[in-house]
C-alpha cells in the first residue's frame, strides 16, 4: 500500500514528498512557501483486491514485475515532469535575474556618467566663479585706478590753476612795481629839471647882480 508520493508544488514545482494521511490538509511548500490543499486524486488509487492465490508461475511472476517496473517509471516520469518543470521556473527566474543584473549594471554607468558630468560642471562652476572673481578683482583695481587718476586730474589742474593765478598776480605785481619805478623815475627828472631850473634862476640872477656891480663873468656855458 502506498503511504506517500512525490508531486510537484502547484506554484514553484518544487517536488514534494506527501504522505496519504495529509489528504484534505493545507501543506506549505518548503521552498516557495506557498500553501495548497492535498488532493485524493493526487495519490494513486488502492490497489485492487488480490485473487485467490494460485500457483504462481513464471509468467505471473515477470508480468507482476512488469507491473512493478511501469508503477516505478510511472513515478519516475512526474518526477522528471516536476524536475523538469522546476528546471524551466529555475531556468526563467535565472533569465529574469540576468537581465535585472543588466538594468542594474546599465543603471550603473549612467550613475557613473551622470557623476561624471557632474563632476564636471561642478569643475566648470569652480573655473567660471575664479574668473568672475579675477574680474571683480580687476574692476576694483580699475575703478581704483580711475579714482585715483581723477584725484591726480583734479590736483594737476588745481595747480594749474594756483600757478596761473600767480603768474598773473606776479605779473600783476611786476606792472605796478614798473609803473611805480617809472612814476618814481619821471618824478625825479621832474624834481632834476626844477632844480635845473631853479639853479638857471639863480644863476641868471647873480649874473645880473654881477652886471650891476661891473663884474665880468664869462661863462663857459
Amino acid at each position: 500500500m502506498v503511504d506517500h508520493i512525490d508531486m510537484p508544488c502547484p506554484k514553484c514545482r518544487q517536488l514534494l514528498r506527501v504522505r496519504k494521511q495529509h489528504i484534505g490538509h493545507r501543506l506549505a511548500c518548503t521552498r516557495c512557501k506557498h500553501t495548497f490543499v492535498v488532493k485524493a486524486e493526487s495519490f494513486p488509487p488502492p490497489p485492487a483486491p488480490a485473487p485467490p492465490p494460485r500457483p504462481v508461475s513464471e509468467t505471473d511472476t515477470l508480468k507482476q514485475r512488469l507491473s512493478a517496473l511501469e508503477t516505478e517509471l510511472r513515478q519516475v516520469r512526474g518526477a522528471l515532469a516536476a524536475s523538469a518543470s522546476c528546471e524551466s521556473e529555475t531556468a526563467r527566474q535565472l533569465q529574469e535575474a540576468q537581465q535585472e543584473l543588466a538594468q542594474v549594471a546599465t543603471l550603473r554607468e549612467q550613475l557613473r556618467a551622470a557623476l561624471s558630468e557632474s563632476e564636471k560642471l561642478r569643475t566648470q562652476a569652480r573655473t567660471l566663479q575664479e574668473k568672475a572673481d579675477r574680474v571683480d578683482r580687476l574692476e576694483d583695481e580699475l575703478r581704483a585706478r580711475g579714482e585715483e587718476i581723477a584725484r591726480l586730474t583734479q590736483e594737476r589742474e588745481t595747480r594749474e590753476k594756483e600757478e596761473k593765478e600767480h603768474r598773473a598776480r606776479e605779473a600783476e605785481k611786476g606792472t605796478e612795481e614798473r609803473a611805480a619805478a617809472q612814476k618814481e623815475s619821471e618824478e625825479r627828472r621832474q624834481a632834476l629839471e626844477a632844480e635845473v631850473a631853479r639853479c638857471r634862476r639863480e644863476l641868471s640872477i647873480l649874473r645880473r647882480t654881477l652886471q650891476s656891480l661891473g663884474i665880468v663873468f664869462e661863462s663857459g656855458a
